[in-house]
């Protein structure tokens, strides 16, 4: 069944808020043990703290490790294949975190302070401060501090919706239209079997399928939040941002949740159409206009083409994410 929606107009839409250009930005996920520490006297768990924004972040499992959890958290942020693919993340800011310990202060590497600076719950180990450290520098991340500006829970409660990239994307697109500077995802990748939440596998750092949905983000979407005009038409959420790199032009975003309707909007201008859509055969893989997404041995990351498309009527699968770049939609804000 196809539905028609509406036109979406590049040219003619306004600038809403903008956001930080680090505004998809991770979490390092410690294990309890390491994140309590080096916090004096903190109770072995207590209800999952607010973010700086307010809203409160999910409560993670429980994370107990052995005594070789630093040595395995430490190697797995210098594993080369790893790094790979979160620097095509960045910029970001790096958070540290665990379950009891929401924001867990990492000092530089002269400093080692006896208790959490305020606004930390506590201070990173001494053994994962170099790894930590070395790390953020080699991909380009900016470490949370107390200047940082307030940072948004990504607000994606459960294992399956964090591993969802129609969730996640759709998740990224609200929050920056409601003026959300930095939004945190839980963790780039964790050890946590029993919620298996993150954009990369722990065990073959592969990516997993919305690893995808976030870098297309990270590469077409830029800092200027636009009115889209359409926002949400039955289950159909539309975003729209200056496209990265180029102030006059427009990246929409275009996100079809239903699992039966086929959407058509009117476009009335040339774009270049990046589709992602689920294999069900491939396990959930997720394919680019058709062609299967994977990377190499050593996270070498495959060419994302676009599609060219003419101006005209566009369709919209069930279950689809579609960004639209629009280099001549002539759209110029202040910020891009």
């Amino acid at each position: 069944m196809t539905v028609s929606t509406g036109i979406l107009a590049p040219g003619s839409m306004s600038l809403v808020t903008t956001i930080d250009e680090r505004f998809q930005s991770f979490d390092i996920a410690l294990p309890e043990t390491d994140a309590a520490a080096s916090a004096p006297g903190a109770p072995a768990s207590r209800p999952a703290p607010a973010s700086r924004t307010g809203a409160r972040r999910p409560p993670r499992a429980s994370s107990r490790r052995p005594p070789s959890a630093s040595a395995g958290i430490a190697n797995e942020l210098a594993d080369r294949r790893f790094r790979s693919l979160v620097r095509a993340l960045s910029p970001m800011v790096l958070q540290v975190s665990g379950p009891s310990a929401a924001r867990v202060y990492v000092p530089r590497h002269d400093e080692f302070p006896p208790r959490p600076p305020q606004g930390f719950d506590a201070v990173l180990p001494r053994e994962l401060q170099p790894p930590v450290l070395d790390f953020a520098e080699s991909i380009g991340a900016d470490l949370e501090t107390m200047q940082t500006p307030p940072i948004g829970d990504a607000g994606l409660e459960s294992a399956e919706e964090l591993l969802d990239p129609i969730a996640y994307v759709d998740r990224l697109g609200a929050l920056a239209r409601s003026g959300v500077s930095i939004a945190a995802h839980h963790a780039l990748a964790t050890h946590d079997a029993p919620m298996q939440a993150s954009l990369i596998d722990e065990r073959d750092h592969s990516p997993r399928p919305a690893y995808w949905a976030a870098l297309l983000w990270r590469r077409l979407m830029g800092t200027a939040v636009l009115d889209s005009g359409l926002h949400t038409i039955d289950r159909l959420h539309i975003y729209a941002h200056a496209l990265r790199g180029l102030p006059e032009g427009v990246a929409a975003l275009i996100v079809n949740t239903s699992p039966t309707i086929t959407r058509r909007l009117a476009v009335p201008i040339d774009c270049v159409r990046y589709t992602l859509r689920a294999d069900a055969s491939e396990g959930g893989a997720l394919r680019l206009n058709g062609r299967l997404l994977s990377v190499s041995s050593e996270g070498s990351l495959p060419r994302l083409t676009g599609l060219p498309t003419r101006r005209g009527p566009l369709t919209f699968t069930p279950r689809s994410i579609t960004f639209l770049a629009c280099p001549d939609a002539r759209q110029a804000p202040s910020s891009t």
